[in-house]
């Protein structure tokens, strides 16, 4: 199908040349990208020249990558040599080199290096579609042209006919000649490809002992597997029965202790009853003979003046000493039962207040602050039922009993967050922000006022500050149990200022790290918010593409490629074996086998699939996959490359060396190769060749950030941490990629501690 634009980028920048070709041709706008558009076992660099001879338009992804590629500098120069109309598409703050700018410096820019790249892209694809309708116009004024040099071309073919005629004869002498020449030529020829067939039979005998082995290796290992799983299940199962065993003992001892305390209490309220009772009698003992020797003393008056004596003023002040006492003693007792009250009521209030029944919590408040009016915590509480209380404009006194609270107690951090919440609700922000600060200031580890200073930033637009503020308080509560929203707030912070792969990983990690049973409403609408946001920054655009173009194996390929960088990113952050992990490889291979559906003979759609059974550790789905692409494409470097990677994975390093070996030695101008080498020798404690091959990459592509952090691994192995953390510094400063991003910054935590 004839094509108008050729989009030309470094083999790194797939993913946004990818979206590029995506955006043109939802324009209807016919493109040629290589791989895609390769056809298998037809020569590269001949592809690629057809290719610009038949575009009209060259759409340059510039980036650090691509401005220093050899490869991407020629395709450049072509099309600046055939007047081939150039758009340089700048996705990376980068001047062009002195080659590229001798090829582009006359022509106009389109940045793409702030904010969603989908905005960018459409300017993109409106600017190639006025350019290509204003070189349609001149065309059909040309006809007139064309006829004329066509009636010319006639008579030069005549001339040369006659020219023809003559070389004839002269060629006629020469055939014999060559006849000769040709014949033996076959027959030298012949005999080369029954020695290459007695080659083949013999590789094709190694291979089939290869693969009986590898199969023998793969039952033993399988059976191993099978029988760690079941001596894991079975430890599983004894450590659930000691469990069950604990639980119930602690329960029956727990229970055992309730009724012990029920029982003490039982003997201390008996016991304080006959205290009671026995001081209640001795009181009326004592009132009773108080009068007795009163009526003694005062009934018969004596003709002379009674002396009294010593012991009876003694035992009257000794009683009037009791009586004061004991008056103390009731005071005492009723402003305990008071107090005792006022709790009571107070911790009513709270536990209606956790299940949201705010009036009555309300009412519980109420009683308290009746009895003790200076307790700063029955205000706040009473703050929040009246802030909780959505629609009834309670508002104003919530805000009069979080006032209340700070005035009875200054440094009562939860009711400056309290009130803080109330002015964020209300939009005030400023008073927010300072609110949430004292309460910090008071209480240094709330991971839930920085989450809320950070959302009140992010409301005023000061995205720094609110990110700031949200990875403290990731740092400081990792446990928490809206720990993922932290990730959500943050991603939609990073998403705001244009920082789209950071956002990419902050809703990945919301979405492994929230709880799949949660029925809080607002959890789960982060929850789906993040989902969707994630859809939108990477699958949405490839999607559409697929709707437009049902027929179209890229298409597919494209998404299926997108899903495998979300598997890793998800697998990253959890490990392999996470659903989502899971689910996301199922669906790229889906989509790769849809693709295989619609071109069963491209090489390059099995060599995807067979990546991606890989990383399931479905090898021999994989193995079969790589066999196949290697029949369709036996000079094909990668093909052995993906298959070396397979190998390794399985831990078959000799086999994946004999692979990675003839992979470079196809094309020893791919780091690729080089790089997938370089693990292998890392797995087998090979660090110096590893070492050695990651070099060779970064000397091919120094501005590849995943050598970057290949290397950074090898040197952390070998114990080199300031080596290791130099090149994960390195791989942040340049990576695109969402998984590569988040392997670095957790393995820069690791070593920094």
């Amino acid at each position: 199908m004839p094509h108008e634009v050729f989009i030309c980028y470094s083999s790194y920048d797939k993913l946004v040349a990818e979206a590029v070709c995506a955006a043109l041709e939802s324009r209807h706008i016919r493109c040629w990208i290589a791989p895609r558009d390769v056809l298998p076992g037809s020569e590269w660099a001949e592809a690629i020249v057809d290719a610009l001879d038949g575009s009209r338009v060259l759409a340059l992804v510039l980036s650090s990558n691509s401005n220093t590629s050899p490869q991407v500098l020629r395709e450049v120069g072509r099309a600046a040599s055939k007047g081939i109309t150039i758009i340089p598409f700048r996705i990376d703050d980068v001047t062009p080199s002195k080659t590229m700018d001798f090829f582009v410096s006359s022509h106009h820019f389109l940045d793409a290096q702030t904010g969603p790249l989908k905005k960018h892209l459409q300017r993109l694809a409106d600017t190639v579609q006025q350019l290509l309708t204003k070189a349609r116009v001149p065309q059909k004024s040309t006809e007139i042209a064309e006829a004329e040099e066509e009636a010319k071309r006639e008579a030069e073919e005549a001339r040369k006919a006659k020219e023809a005629e003559e070389r004839g004869r002269r060629e006629a002498e020469l055939a014999a000649k060559e006849r000769e020449e040709r014949e033996a030529k076959e027959a030298k020829e012949k005999a080369k490809r029954e020695a290459e067939e007695v080659r083949k039979a013999k590789e094709a005998e190694e291979k089939a002992e290869r693969e009986a082995e590898l199969a023998a290796k793969e039952k033993t290992k399988r059976e191993a597997e099978e029988a760690r799983k079941a001596k894991e299940a079975e430890e599983k199962a004894e450590r659930e029965a000691e469990l069950a065993v604990k639980e119930r003992e602690k329960r029956e001892a727990e229970e055992a202790r309730k009724a012990k305390e029920a029982e003490e209490k039982a003997e201390r309220e008996a016991e304080l009853a006959a205290k009671k009772r026995k001081k209640k009698e001795a009181e009326e003992a004592g009132r009773a003979k108080e009068a007795e020797e009163k009526a003694a003393v005062f009934v018969e008056r004596p003709a002379e003046p009674v002396k009294v004596k010593k012991p009876l003023l003694k035992r009257r002040w000794l009683w009037a000493g009791a009586t004061a006492v004991l008056v103390v003693l009731i005071s005492l007792f009723v402003f305990v039962l008071w107090e005792t009250e006022a709790e009571q009521n107070y911790n009513a209030g709270v536990a209606f207040l956790k299940e949201s029944q705010y009036e009555l919590a309300i009412l519980e408040f109420d009683k308290a602050i009746e009895l003790d009016p200076n307790n700063a915590r029955y205000y706040r509480e009473r703050g929040l039922a009246y802030h909780y209380q959505i629609g009834k404009g309670e508002d104003d006194l919530a805000l009069a009993d979080f006032n209340k609270a700070i005035e009875l107690d200054a440094n009562y951090a939860a009711a400056y967050h309290s009130r803080g919440d109330l002015y964020q609700q209300k939009g005030q922000n400023d008073l927010a922000i300072a609110d949430y600060t004292k309460s910090i200031e008071l209480k240094p580890n709330s991971d839930h006022s920085y989450w809320k200073r950070g959302y009140a930033y992010q409301q005023k637009g000061e995205y720094d500050l609110a990110i700031t503020d949200y990875t403290k308080a990731i740092e400081l509560n990792p446990n928490a149990p809206h720990y993922y929203r932290y990730y959500y707030e943050r991603g939609q912070a990073y998403l705001a200022q244009g920082r789209d792969n950071e956002a990419i990983i902050e809703f990945a990690a919301c979405l492994v790290l929230a709880p799949q049973d949660t029925q809080n409403p607002g959890h789960l609408r982060s929850i789906q918010e993040a989902e969707q946001a994630l859809y939108d920054l990477t699958l949405a655009d490839l999607d559409k593409a697929i709707e437009q173009r049902p027929n179209d194996a890229s298409a597919y390929s494209n998404r299926g490629k997108a899903y495998v960088q979300i598997g890793q990113l998800y697998s990253t952050i959890t490990g392999p074996d996470y659903a989502r992990t899971i689910e996301a490889y199922d669906l790229a291979i889906a989509d790769f086998t849809k693709a295989i559906e619609l071109e069963p003979n491209s090489a390059h759609w099995y060599g995807q699939r067979a990546s991606v059974y890989t990383n399931k550790g479905e090898y021999n789905l994989a193995l079969a996959d790589c066999n196949k692409a290697i029949e369709l494409e036996p000079k094909g470097a990668n093909r052995y490359g993906v298959r070396g990677r397979t190998y390794r994975q399985m831990g078959e390093y000799d086999l994946a060396l004999a692979d990675l070996d003839k992979a470079v030695e196809l094309d020893p101008n791919e780091a690729a190769n080089y790089d997938e080498r370089a693990y292998t020798y890392s797995a087998m404690g090979e660090y110096d060749l590893a070492i050695a091959d990651f070099d060779k990459c970064l000397e091919l592509e120094p501005n590849n950030a995943h050598f970057y952090l290949g290397r950074g691994g090898v040197y952390r192995q070998m114990g080199e941490d300031e080596l290791a953390i130099a090149d994960f510094e390195k791989c942040l400063e340049l990576s695109q990629n969402p998984a590569d991003i988040q392997r670095a910054q957790q393995a820069l935590k690791e070593l920094k501690g």
